[in-house]
């Protein structure tokens, strides 16, 4: 049986099981249908994740000026020693209002509103929409950089 929103809050944040990119694929399919996967060992570096994510972005989704419920939203995150890396989440829009629903580094899984992004160090990247071919599964065996 498909999880529902409230079933996505609160999840942990785990690097190597339940990490933002694992959290995107199970709120795509939980409440979208969509089945996406990344490689349950992908880059935790900047120029990893680039690599990776920029090789996905061009095999399955395009870049929109404005997110609709169920697109991706793809950040950069600035630890604080100032190292940069990618952060992502998916988008809800409710009543007119766009909500990012993601799982932070070291927390669990929350719903915020997505203009508060930058007040919490999001910078945003940009707004993917899957494409509607996009019932792609990238397995363990994807080559990444």
């Amino acid at each position: 049986m498909a999880m529902t929103l409230r079933d996505l809050f609160g999840i942990k944040y785990d690097a190597a099981q339940m990490d933002c990119g694992h959290f995107v694929c199970l709120v795509l399919r939980e409440l979208f249908g969509r089945d996406l996967a990344l490689p349950q060992a992908h880059p935790q570096g900047r120029v990893g994740q680039a690599a990776l994510i920029g090789r996905l972005a061009a095999e399955l989704a395009s870049e929109v000026d404005e997110p609709a419920s169920g697109d991706v939203a793809l950040f950069v995150q600035y630890s604080n020693a100032g190292r940069p890396r990618y952060h992502m989440g998916v988008v809800l829009v409710e009543l007119g209002t766009p909500w990012l629903l993601h799982l932070p580094v070291a927390s669990t899984s929350v719903r915020q509103r997505l203009a508060d992004a930058r007040m919490h160090g999001l910078q945003l990247e940009g707004y993917y929409r899957l494409t509607p071919a996009t019932a792609a599964v990238v397995g363990e065996g994807a080559d990444v950089v």
